[in-house]
């Protein structure tokens, strides 16, 4: 019998933790939530996770499982999911296109162009 992959937070922001929490679970995953580093351990011993995510502020794994998240509960395609984890990174930046590059690994003219790629595509 196949069953839902479990995920454990570690809530270093808590209200990050919260949203991801959400996405995870309306993704259909099983989401345990702990506090610190410690009780991580604690619950690891206690069950077999898919992931461990530490949850903090500016965490790049965070958006990338957030857009992970989403996209299964969306059935996107890996080119929808590409686009829309870019927008959620130029956002998280606010719209700091440098840094945007930078946190995707990207070079900048190449964020650049699919942007422009993006906006031609949706008008």
């Amino acid at each position: 019998m196949l069953t839902n992959p479990r995920i454990l937070l570690i809530e270093i922001d808590r209200d990050l933790s919260q949203m991801l929490k959400a996405a995870l679970e309306q993704a259909q995953y099983v989401v345990e939530c702990v506090p610190s580093a410690d009780m991580a351990v604690h619950a690891l011993r206690r069950a077999n996770y898919a992931a461990v995510i530490r949850v903090e502020a500016n965490n790049t794994a965070v958006l990338e499982t957030l857009a992970l998240a989403a996209a299964r509960a969306q059935g996107w395609s890996i080119d929808r999911l590409e686009r829309e984890y870019i927008k959620q990174v130029v956002a998280t930046v606010q719209g700091h296109r440098g840094r945007a590059a930078e946190a995707l690994g990207i070079d900048r003219r190449t964020l650049y162009r699919k942007l422009k790629e993006y906006a031609t595509t949706e008008t």
